[in-house]
C-alpha cells in the first residue's frame, strides 16, 4: 500500500503565501466512453490551498501538479468526515428507536445529531486544516 495519497491538478493561482491548485475528482464510471450519454458519471472541480513552503520555488500558473497527502492523515479525514457521524447516527437512532419515540421522530433526531457534529467541523475548519500537510511536486 502507497504511503502517500496522490492527485493530478493544475496551479490555478499563486499567492505570497498559498499556491491554489485545481484538481478534478471522477467517478469510477466517469473514464467509460458511453459515459456522456449515461449520466451516472460526474467530474467534480476541487480547489486547494497548498502552502508556498510545501511547493516548488518555479511553479507558475497553469503547471501540471501532484498534490500528495499522507496516506495517515487521509485515513483521519475519513475517520472524521464519515465513520464518526456513522456511529453517531447509530449510536442515537438505535435507543430512540427501542423507546416510545416514532421512528420517523428517532431518525430525524438522529441525522440533527449528525448536523451538530459537521458543524462542529465547520466551524473548526481552520485549526482542522492546519494539521493537514499538502505538498506539491511539478510534473
Amino acid at each position: 500500500m502507497a504511503s502517500e495519497i496522490s492527485h493530478d491538478g493544475i496551479v490555478k493561482s499563486i499567492t505570497g503565501q498559498t499556491v491554489t491548485v485545481e484538481i478534478v475528482s471522477s467517478s469510477a464510471c466517469a473514464s467509460c466512453h458511453a459515459a456522456g450519454v449515461c449520466g451516472a458519471s460526474d467530474n467534480v472541480k476541487k480547489e486547494i490551498s497548498v502552502p508556498r513552503a510545501n511547493a516548488p520555488g518555479d511553479l507558475s500558473v497553469a503547471d501540471p501538479v501532484v498534490v500528495t497527502i499522507t496516506r495517515s492523515m487521509g485515513n483521519v479525514a475519513v475517520l472524521l468526515c464519515y465513520v464518526i457521524p456513522l456511529f453517531i447516527l447509530l449510536a442515537v437512532a438505535i435507543p430512540l428507536s427501542m423507546t416510545s419515540v416514532g421512528e420517523l421522530t428517532s431518525a430525524l433526531i438522529a441525522f440533527a445529531a449528525m448536523g451538530l457534529w459537521y458543524l462542529g467541523l465547520y466551524l473548526m475548519r481552520d485549526r482542522i486544516s492546519g494539521k493537514y500537510d499538502f505538498r506539491l511536486r511539478k510534473v
